[in-house]
């Protein structure tokens, strides 16, 4: 092989790892995009069939399902404040944690199922935004 044939075998080795990258890339967005889009329709179909504070038992004694909203932050964090700058504060923070996992996925070369695990909690947190 000479100098060339080298040189050409190196670019598209290169183009077809750009090409699994980009399509990774689309998977991962793919995977968030699908995991709000149900999150948002779970929270709804909640909305429509549970009253607020009823309990639903699903496995009883084990798992039920109960309509609550949240104000705050996780587990309830903030809900209690007045603050009229706590859903501002919360949507600029949630926004920018958003923003850093868009990066590290993006940025970063990971094993797939860190880049899963990712895309799912990207998924969620959009959603919860």
């Amino acid at each position: 092989m000479d100098w060339t044939t080298t040189q050409e075998h190196r670019s598209m080795e290169q183009a077809l790892a750009t090409r699994i990258s980009n399509f990774s890339r689309l998977l991962y967005a793919a995977i968030a995009l699908l995991i709000l889009a149900a999150d948002q329709l779970t929270k709804k179909m909640v909305q429509a069939s549970i009253p607020p504070q009823a309990v639903i038992p699903v496995v009883p004694h084990f798992f039920n399902l109960t309509h609550t909203q949240n104000s705050g932050a996780a587990f309830g964090l903030f809900s209690g404040s007045s603050s009229p700058w706590k859903t501002t504060l919360l949507i600029l923070l949630s926004g920018a944690l958003l923003v850093a996992i868009i990066g590290i996925v993006w940025r970063t070369r990971m094993q797939w199922e860190a880049s899963v695990g990712l895309s799912l909690i990207l998924g969620g947190a959009s959603s919860n935004l």
